[in-house]
């Protein structure tokens, strides 16, 4: 996602100087108006004066939530905040994420609010996170949103672990066995052959095609490998353009197994956020619109996009996400009742807690069934080879046996 270099004017009069993270400068400037900031100037942000390089330790989801929890007792406890910065970085291991907190910590002495010092930090906090700072701060419970924005991450790192462990697994044991296959036609079967050759015994027809298929890879096995590894960099390349993502998050909704998975996680992200949101004081528009930028799937973020505009109009919430036709008929049923009673961002939550269960016994059946499965795959393969190069064995042991018996 490109990076924007802006300047902006703050209601008080304040000039204001940041880089920010979105896909295009009109999203820019929609952000920058919804933080009370008008902007004078936004400029494509050069990838030589990134503020992190690329050498720099990434900071996780799970660093964020454990420094803001800890920020939320300091905060609870009535530590000023330029002091309770003070303590974070000196305990912080992290280099990325403690030289940020050096950074904020000094940007607040020098009169900047909190949720401002984090903004410019968009490699370490969210549009979600800053836009909630924002609102506790402006709320004076910072320290409740703080708590709220700790338990959200910790679900939010839960609910991706899962969904990734589920797809990691079979990738990985596909992986070993296509190697574990190359292995034996590049560099076992010929070994066999040679065996067979000399005895000079006849190649059974399933001998022979797989004696082909190890001819074929033993004279081709860098094209092999560098095609291999070409296309999987080729298709990464690809499934990042506006084009190949919506297609391929298209495809992984209509995959049988994956597919009910990808809906019931991103589900528990999508109400999550928003009841997180809600509970803070965000209000409905603009907590979908950050919404749209939690959820990693192009297909939820378009539909999305369409519930903001008929809200915008002046329509419900369950109505659109109906339209969708994407989401489980409990969830819309559940906002219908949320909407109707003024208890949406308790439902949300509630739906929330449901789906995430919901996606860890998924996840948990996924794998019992998956396991199986690939190793019947891989144990299939793996044993028609076998079976093609020990047949002429067992043929000439069988013609030379013959003889005896007569």
């Amino acid at each position: 996602m490109p990076n924007f270099k802006y300047e902006g004017i703050k209601r008080n009069g304040q000039k204001m100087t940041g880089s920010i993270s979105l896909p295009s400068e009109s999203e820019v400037r929609v952000f920058l108006r919804q933080q009370g900031v008008r902007p004078s100037k936004i400029e494509l942000e050069s990838v030589f004066n990134s503020e992190l390089t690329l050498f720099s330790k990434k900071v996780t989801e799970t660093e964020v939530a454990v420094m803001t929890r800890q920020l939320a007792v300091m905060v609870g406890s009535g530590v000023p905040l330029l002091q309770a910065f003070d303590i974070l970085q000196a305990g912080e291991k992290n280099p990325t994420l403690k030289a940020g907190l050096q950074k904020i910590g000094e940007q607040i002495s020098g009169g900047s609010p909190l949720w401002e010092a984090m903004s410019r930090h968009k490699k370490i906090f969210s549009h979600l996170y800053v836009y909630l700072v924002r609102a506790g701060e402006t709320g004076g419970a910072l320290d409740l949103i703080l708590i709220r924005l700790a338990k959200y991450l910790d679900d939010n790192v839960k609910l991706v672990r899962m969904v990734k462990g589920a797809m990691i697994y079979p990738a990985a044991v596909l992986t070993v066995g296509f190697g574990v296959t190359f292995g034996l036609l590049t560099f076992v079967v010929p070994q066999f052959e040679q065996m067979i050759v000399s005895s000079g015994g006849e190649l059974p027809d399933l001998t022979r095609i797989v004696i082909n298929i190890s001819h074929f890879c033993s004279s081709n096995a860098i094209f092999i490998l560098g095609g291999t590894v070409g296309g999987v960099m080729g298709f990464r390349r690809y499934i990042k353009t506006d084009q190949g993502k919506r297609i391929w998050h298209r495809f992984l909704i209509r995959t049988p197994l994956f597919g009910d998975m990808i809906i019931k996680s991103s589900t528990a992200r999508f109400t999550r956020t928003l009841g997180t949101m809600l509970t803070s004081g965000v209000n409905l528009i603009d907590a979908i619109e950050i919404c749209k930028m939690t959820i990693d799937n192009t297909v939820i973020e378009d539909a999305l996009a369409h519930v903001k505009e008929e809200i915008s109009a002046g329509k419900t919430m369950a109505g659109p996400l109906a339209q969708a036709k994407l989401f489980p008929s409990m969830v819309i049923q559940m906002i219908n009742v949320g909407e109707n009673t003024g208890t949406l961002d308790q439902m949300l939550i509630k739906v929330a807690d449901f789906y995430e269960a919901e996606v860890e016994a998924l996840v948990g059946n996924l794998s019992k069934l998956i396991e199986p499965v690939v190793l019947v795959l891989l144990g299939g393969i793996v044993g028609f080879i076998l079976i093609a190069m020990y047949l002429p064995v067992f043929n000439l042991a069988g013609a030379t046996s013959g003889p005896k018996g007569e």
